[in-house]
């Protein structure tokens, strides 16, 4: 029933803890719905990853859209972890967790004018473009400033990998990316961009990938596309491989990273310059759970049905990309029948779906239940669908906890709304 990547989130006389304190006592102060992230855990999948590539010349860029909790960017950032931020927001959070620009990058597959500036001013570690108009704006803008951008392309593979359709970007006719025969043409009429400095290519090939398949292949085709450019004279300082490393959500495959690393650093290091990784979900997934009450349960047709009132709104994940996600109780009660339940929220969406068909103890209202692997794509995709408030961010360390961001209030949700008199008959 259970599925626990590491010791952090574990059961101590049938309760649920996340490293050394009881979920029953956070909730009991905070309520439900809540995300529980463990700090321990981020910490370690960081320095898993770093080890791994101990004997390549690397960097690490932890990818904010993940996870941007401006404690968990923190948490990263300090493990001497540089930053890959996707828009101007992120930008600014990095800013507001301490980071540096010089230890970010720009990503994201079409910035706006505002964000090529925002970049180019704070003079970022580097720009990742996608189609040659970028590369024309990051000129521009550039020139206008007075700064020499420095500026990889992002060259599309054409790699088909084997996770769901949403989160493949690797192939021919996604948004993503430039395809190689006019990125090549880029950067060999680099002179014609006078305000850029192309110091690298980056590759991604989309998202929770769990074969090492695809990127030996891709390290192939980018090998040939450097030598092609060596041969023509231009020479690159880095090539970022992306992320996409795939995590366990419930006991299945996983992307061994200690093994990877060992088999692809003398590929790596052929290539004699630097290496980038931009990992998330790697990181953050099985650091953090949402913790949920039960409202009801109820039978319809041959179906039990139980009614949480975490949704959709909280964790998109399994109506977005048909995702598996463990639910526990948090407190196991041994003498209670096993169902099978689907598991729903109390959304207006038939697609309010978070399990179907999932084997657990009897429930009652009033239990709580964790949705496990859910320190990624969660809290940075929940909406106010239904005009429901976001909950609360917690972080856990040892017996310690803190709410790094409270629940939403319905004041702030109204914020910046106000009646129009001159509407109102």
């Amino acid at each position: 029933m259970q599925h626990f990547e590491d010791n952090y989130w574990h059961y101590k006389e049938n309760k649920l803890y996340c490293e050394d304190t009881s979920i029953e006592e956070i909730i009991a102060q905070t309520d439900t719905p809540a995300y529980i992230y463990s700090k321990a855990s981020l910490i370690k999948r960081c320095r898993e990853f770093t080890s791994a590539f101990e004997s390549v010349n690397h960097k690490v860029f932890y990818a904010v859209k993940a996870n941007s909790n401006l404690n968990v960017i923190r948490i990263i950032y300090d493990q001497g972890f540089g930053l890959d931020v996707n828009s101007a927001g992120e930008f600014y959070r990095a800013i507001k967790a301490g980071a540096t620009p010089d230890r970010m990058i720009m990503t994201g597959v079409a910035k706006t004018r505002e964000e090529i500036k925002l970049a180019v001013e704070n003079e970022v570690l580097m720009i990742k473009a996608e189609s040659l108009d970028e590369v024309k704006q990051i000129n521009e803008t550039a020139g206008l400033l007075g700064k020499k951008a420095r500026v990889a392309l992002r060259v599309n593979p054409d790699i088909v990998v084997q996770t769901h359709p949403n989160i493949s970007t690797a192939k021919s006719g996604v948004k993503f990316g430039m395809d190689p025969v006019p990125a090549m043409a880029v950067y060999l009429d680099h002179a014609s961009y006078p305000n850029i400095e192309f110091t690298g290519i980056d590759v991604h090939l989309g998202s929770q990938i769990l074969s090492f398949d695809p990127y030996f292949v891709t390290l192939m085709k980018l090998h040939t596309f450097i030598s092609k450019l060596a041969d023509n004279g231009v020479y690159l300082k880095h090539i970022d491989l992306g992320g996409g490393f795939g995590s366990p959500y419930h006991g299945g495959d996983k992307f061994n990273i200690k093994a990877f690393g060992q088999q692809v650093a003398p590929l790596l290091n052929e290539f004699g310059c630097e290496i980038f990784f931009e990992p998330g979900r790697f990181l953050t997934a099985n650091s953090g759970a949402i913790i949920s009450r039960v409202l009801y349960t109820k039978t319809s047709g041959n179906k039990n049905i139980l009614l949480l009132d975490a949704s959709m709104t909280e964790i998109m994940r399994p109506m977005l990309y048909q995702s598996y996600h463990s639910i526990l109780p948090v407190l196991i009660e041994p003498g209670r029948d096993k169902i099978v339940y689907d598991v729903v929220g109390p959304v207006c969406e038939s697609s309010d779906y978070l399990a179907k068909g999932r084997e657990s103890q009897e429930a009652h209202s009033g239990d709580l239940m964790a949705i496990m692997s859910a320190g990624a794509y969660a809290s940075v995709m929940s909406s106010n669908y239904n005009v429901r408030r976001k909950p609360p961010e917690i972080i856990v360390t040892g017996s310690e906890w803190f709410v790094a961001r409270g629940r939403e209030s319905y004041d702030f949700l109204l914020y910046d709304e106000h009646i129009i008199e001159d509407l109102v008959e």
